[in-house]
């Protein structure tokens, strides 16, 4: 399930449900991998047929492992959660690690962090616009909270294809 989620026949978009068990899997796999951290995912019911761009979500749950927790070098705790606020879709991992350095509390998120966030960001705002963003915050009690806003009413269906530098072109979007 995880590489075939991970392919969707080239489309950029299915449901938040197919996000959930993409990151379902991914945590199975993670959890072999690292017996001391704990997770915990939730998800409303009721937004699981909604559209969600695909592979958001793991890359904040790779982050959390690698920037919050594995610094800590002791168990830790992930809780990923989908839930509709109003007319978006929310979806957030939090961690209980390490938490911002104070170096990185006044950096750019974006900037100098791999491709991760940056990726995401830049998919959100191809694919919705200003509607769609990730947002990092410190989380009361240690560790960082990354929140994933997007529109709860599109329906549409995107197909991403690749130019000839192997950059993502999405249609309608210049």
């Amino acid at each position: 399930d995880f590489f075939r989620l991970s392919l969707n026949r080239g489309k950029e978009i299915y449901t938040v449900s197919d996000e959930l068990k993409h990151v379902q899997c991914y945590v199975t796999i993670e959890q072999y991998k690292k017996t001391n951290v704990r997770f915990s995912i939730e998800a409303d019911p009721g937004i699981m047929d909604c559209p969600c761009p695909k592979l958001i979500v793991q890359p904040l749950v790779e982050n959390a492992l690698i920037h919050g927790l594995e610094p800590k070098k002791m168990n830790g705790n992930i809780w990923i959660s989908f839930k509709r606020n109003d007319d978006k879709i929310m979806i957030r991992v939090s961690d209980d690690g390490a938490g911002f350095t104070e170096k990185s509390k006044n950096a750019n998120p974006y900037e100098k962090s791999g491709y991760g966030l940056a990726n995401i960001n830049e998919r959100l705002r191809m694919l919705y616009g200003g509607k769609g963003k990730v947002e990092l915050a410190r989380r009361d009690g240690g560790g960082v909270t990354a929140s994933i806003c997007l529109p709860g009413n599109i329906r549409e269906e995107h197909h991403v294809s690749y130019d000839s530098r192997g950059r993502a072109v999405y249609p309608g979007r210049d």
